[in-house]
């Protein structure tokens, strides 16, 4: 069932624009902000940071029970296709491209009269940060979702997301907040430590194998905090490109593709272990 529900899911952002929009996060701040108010007088960032996650997990996890059995099965189908799809990050990598591809070809365009020098970009740099940005997007925003869905279901991705949200509240003045994102910083660590790893090990596979699974094995034992340098490295290593050089808008191009190939690698192997499963 679950590789129905991803394969659903993924189609579903992919074609269709209902709904394909951050905002439908927003409440998640209004709903943190007063969950702290409550929780004022905890001292611990930690132990408030688990009572601003638990009514949301355990609600899931209740609903995810009690529809797992008998007649309700079929409504356990759809909550997970909701819960899915909703975790998922709603803009794809291929919108994100296309957006930051036009950004940087407006703040170089010669003819617009409305920048100065000081405006322009350098190309080849911000292609690179590009490239870098969306090999690991590309885990946070799918990979990362899809792995904790398969491994713990709706309760799964949802404690992803929800962390991974958190950890966005960093930027926000409030001490508090900030000392909240911080746990969840750490936790999202910690829940991307082996999905890093298997995404860095499909992009060598979808790749040049043998280059990026040199990187990928230079990284792979490293802590929670060498996610991000093992994603970018066994990427960069799999596309062939060399960690101190620049990029362009091709590469980047071809990198997507690359990250593509890695999803369909993801779902081969799904079905191999769900097929595996219904043999059993």
């Amino acid at each position: 069932m679950k590789l129905i529900v991803i394969l659903i899911c993924l189609l579903g952002l992919r074609y269709l624009q209902i709904g394909r929009t951050p905002a439908r996060y927003n409440w998640f701040e209004s709903y943190v902000i007063a969950a702290q108010k409550l929780l004022n007088s905890i001292g611990s960032p930690w132990v408030v940071t688990g009572l601003v996650l638990l009514p949301i997990m355990l609600v899931l996890f209740l609903l995810q029970i009690g529809l797992a059995h008998g007649i309700f099965y079929i409504l356990e189908f759809f909550l997970c296709i909701a819960v899915l799809w909703y975790c998922l990050w709603p803009i794809s990598l291929q919108e994100y491209l296309d957006s930051s591809l036009a950004k940087q070809m407006a703040a170089n365009d010669p003819t617009d009269e409305s920048l100065n020098d000081d405006d322009a970009v350098n190309t080849e740099d911000d292609s690179r940060a590009l490239v870098e940005a969306m090999l690991c997007h590309a885990n946070s925003r799918t990979f990362a979702i899809v792995f904790w869905f398969v491994i713990l279901g709706p309760c799964g991705a949802m404690l992803y997301r929800t962390i991974a949200q958190l950890t966005k509240l960093s930027s926000r003045p409030n001490d508090k907040l900030n000392a909240i994102a911080r746990c969840a910083h750490i936790l999202e660590d910690v829940l991307d430590w082996l999905p890093a790893r298997l995404v860095g090990l499909g992009y060598s596979v979808a790749g040049n194998f043998t280059k990026g699974f040199s990187e990928w094995l230079h990284y792979a034992k490293n802590g929670f905090n060498s996610n991000q340098d093992l994603l970018i490295s066994s990427g960069l290593g799999a596309m062939g490109l060399d960690a101190d050089g620049e990029s362009d808008a091709e590469e980047a191009r071809q990198v997507l593709r690359m990250i593509e190939r890695s999803l369909v690698v993801w779902l081969v192997v799904i079905a191999i272990f769900t097929l595996g499963a219904w043999l059993y």
